[in-house]
């Protein structure tokens, strides 16, 4: 009976777990989207960025994909369909190291006042060997560009 009882406990924990974390986490993006924006398009917290990567990719990562396309449109000459470019990273096996290949040129050719290096290349190496990283150094480096 004991075996039962902490077979439930386990149970009745990962199933609130497992809807607690995404619900607060969606909660979280919620509130920052509904707070008035001074923040260049494109920029976006890094703490934030980085916990919802941990917590929730599944509703984090498409969101992410689909806002950092259509943030590099609206400063590239060169335009992107953002939801097809979603549609590929979430459909099509490895795309999303070729996406990171391409938004790195891209976030390359962003002006800024220091010279940054080879973000193509290094977002390249980082999505095949540590996709999280790839996500959180991308970022980071259009912050750095946009703001």
């Amino acid at each position: 009976l004991s075996a039962e009882k902490k077979y439930f406990k386990t149970s009745a924990l990962c199933l609130i777990l497992a809807f607690f974390i995404p619900v607060a986490a969606v909660y979280m993006l919620q509130k920052r989207i509904n707070e008035p924006c001074e923040d260049p398009e494109g920029y976006f917290d890094l703490p934030l960025h980085f916990w919802m990567l941990l917590l929730c990719p599944v509703v984090w990562l498409p969101v992410w994909i689909y806002h950092t396309t259509k943030a590099l449109n609206s400063k590239s000459c060169k335009k992107d369909n953002s939801v097809a470019q979603l549609l590929l990273c979430m459909f099509v096996p490895y795309y999303n190291v070729y996406w990171f290949y391409r938004q790195g040129k891209r976030v390359d050719q962003l002006p800024t006042e220091k010279k940054q290096g080879k973000t193509a290349v290094l977002c390249l190496i980082l999505a095949l060997l540590v996709p999280v990283a790839a996500y959180y150094m991308l970022q980071k480096r259009i912050n750095e560009r946009v703001m």
